[in-house]
């Protein structure tokens, strides 16, 4: 996979009016082309199609470096094809995130016509690769082309990648307001909703309810499902998920399929996954059946689950891109549960939500529309990477100085959570910051970053900025750090575990929110609930210690990877066993109430008992 664009050439084509080809988006914002087959090589046809098919390898084979240069000799002899012919090869490179090759390709495109649809192709590659800046201006050219109003609505998204998280929320509440949003953007305005310090519970629940309400209402559900009234019976699972790749919502779903027990439960997937690649080959094979569900509508997917005959339909991450949260609006699972969703979905068709009590300690019901079911060891388990180096000695015993790190997404990184860490580096002498985020690549907002922190006292000597990395340089990285520190009041997650299984502690603040929990419920896990705490002063308080006392940290790093393998972080038998007593009980609670005629909302009603605790 060829990700690396830190050497892509910045460039800004002059527009040529008349182009000389046109593309389109359709509904589902994919691209449209429509051209004589005679106008393009066979070759070139032959690997668009296996792209779009999914069969990367075989469309990069047939693009030899010979065949692609004598492309490049016939669009320079034939001007009136050359826009077309690169297009459509940027197109393929693209597609196979051949990214480097993809952007030469689509400039030279647009030399034969100033086109919004290469602006914005250009644009998404920017913006995957953290390039925020220069995204932005690829997608300001891409709307002023006279494209469809969701490119436009998609600079609101740049502008919050660049960090404009306020504005860009306001932004997208005022589109949904005007009732202009459909349920995609609006699911962009409930996610990053979560990334804003003064968005509380009350908050997160009215907006997720009012997206139910507009784009899933209840009047779609089926309320007949025939099914075998066993409650012994082994059950069919099935998990809707756009994730089955290599994306963090994956590492904690696969010690579901790893630990599962087929004599109890028969486990489907349905993957709506963009570009699969091989994580997305490796879950599909621990499936019991897998549907790819891309370019299904809701209907269509629905009707499969049903003819499937799920008992319980689980969704995978909430409103993460892609989600298929429409399909659980028309209930083709008798049982429905949210699982890995940062919020309440507010949809009265989703009937539980998995979880822990100090993720959603009591009291925190009211603020779901699900009943909550308690994990006892813990909402997630992890899958320790094959390819994660053995742990290194503490670096700071040989540097002669400590470093802090702070991983994840730049967006949680917000002014309260900088200050914060400005404040432990300036009482830890020496000490040094190592960011690794998205935005590491992107010239602006890593200048950004630097003029806030100089602002709290921290010279930029002592900060160390990277964006995502290649495997290999992802994980030695952490031979560099000594002590993370987490975001607030959106934490981390992946990045804590990684970071635990380098031998790296993170030092974390614990609110009332969900997302202000996760490294409470993971750190306590392994013995290290004492790094949390419930206000900044603590927050400084323990990562100053801990940063003081060298032998105590190199301590805990060369013990945490066996703390982590004994712990149930790592324990997938006993987190499947816990999740399949959780689908369990709730198939022996569906079968009374359809043998009794009684639902359950009528037994217990909004204010009922909203919890279901899962025995040990």
């Amino acid at each position: 996979m060829q990700r690396a664009l830190g050497e892509i050439p910045s460039q800004d084509s002059s527009p040529v009016r008349n182009p000389l080809f046109q593309v389109t988006y359709d509904g589902q914002r994919q691209v449209q082309l429509t051209l004589d087959r005679h106008a393009l090589p066979d070759m070139l046809v032959r690997a668009g199609g296996l792209v779009d098919a999914g069969r990367v390898a075989e469309a990069l084979d047939l693009l030899t470096p010979e065949r692609v240069e004598e492309m490049r000799r016939h669009a320079q002899e034939d001007a009136s094809k050359a826009g077309l012919l690169y297009f459509v090869l940027g197109y393929v490179y693209h597609r196979a995130e051949c990214l480097q090759q993809a952007v030469e390709c689509y400039h030279n495109a647009l030399e034969s016509g100033d086109h919004g649809v290469i602006w914005n192709e250009l644009a998404q590659i920017y913006y995957l690769v953290g390039r925020y800046s220069e995204s932005l201006r690829c997608r300001e050219r891409a709307s002023r082309s006279g494209q469809v109003s969701w490119i436009r609505n998609q600079v609101i998204i740049d502008r919050i990648g660049l960090g404009q998280v306020c504005e860009g929320v306001a932004a997208l509440r005022d589109i949904v307001d005007r009732g202009q949003a459909d349920a995609d953007l609006h699911s962009q305005l409930m996610w990053y909703l979560n990334y804003l310090p003064e968005a509380d519970r009350q908050t997160l629940l009215r907006e997720n309810i009012r997206w139910a309400r507009m784009h899933a209402p209840v009047s779609q559900a089926r309320s007949d499902h025939a099914r075998e009234l066993d409650p012994e019976r082994r059950l069919r699972v099935g998990y809707v998920s756009a994730d089955y790749r290599d994306h963090a919502v994956a590492h904690n779903f696969e010690p579901i399929l790893d630990g599962r027990h087929p004599e109890a439960v028969e486990v489907y997937g349905y993957g709506n996954v963009t570009r699969p690649d091989a994580v997305t080959e490796r879950l599909r094979s621990k499936f019991k059946c897998y549907r790819d569900i891309r370019g299904l509508d809701d209907a269509a997917v629905a009707e499969q689950i049903e003819q499937d005959r799920i008992d319980i339909l689980v969704a995978v991450g909430g409103h993460t891109a892609g989600h298929r949260l429409q399909v659980l609006a028309r209930k083709p699972a008798p049982i429905q549960v949210d699982m890995g969703s940062i919020s309440t979905l507010g949809m009265g068709q989703v009937d539980y939500r998995l979880t822990d009590a100090i993720l959603d300690p009591p009291g925190v019901e009211p603020y779901y529309v699900e009943h909550l079911v308690y994990l006892p060891d813990g909402y997630v388990c992890y899958r320790p990477a094959l390819d994660a180096p053995a742990v290194g000695p503490l670096p700071a015993m040989s540097q002669g100085f400590v470093t802090f790190a702070g991983f994840g997404s730049h967006l949680k990184m917000n002014d309260a959570t900088l200050a914060l860490w400005a404040q432990v580096l300036g009482r830890v002498s020496g000490s040094h910051l190592l960011v690794k985020c998205p935005a590491g690549r992107d010239p602006e907002w890593i200048e950004q970053f630097l003029a806030k922190m100089a602002g709290w006292g921290v010279e930029s000597t002592r900060i160390q900025i990277t964006g995502w990395q290649g495997t290999l340089e992802h994980w030695q990285i952490y031979h560099q750090v000594d002590i993370g520190l987490d975001t607030y009041p959106y934490g981390g997650c992946l990045t804590t575990l990684e970071g635990l299984w380098m031998g790296v502690p993170t030092v974390s603040m614990a609110g009332d929110r969900y997302t202000s929990r996760v490294g409470l419920t993971l750190l306590s896990r392994v013995g290290l609930g004492g790094l949390v705490s419930a206000d900044p002063d603590g927050f400084i308080q323990r990562a100053v210690s801990l940063a003081g006392n060298l032998d105590v940290l190199a301590r805990i790093r060369g013990a945490l990877r066996r703390r982590m393998m004994a712990s149930p972080l790592c324990d997938t038998e006993r987190y499947a066993h816990e999740l399949e007593s959780a689908y369990r009980g709730m198939w022996k609670r569906w079968c009374d109430h359809q043998r009794s005629g009684v639902g359950i909302e009528e037994v217990e009603g909004a204010a009922g008992n909203r919890q279901l605790t899962i025995p040990r």
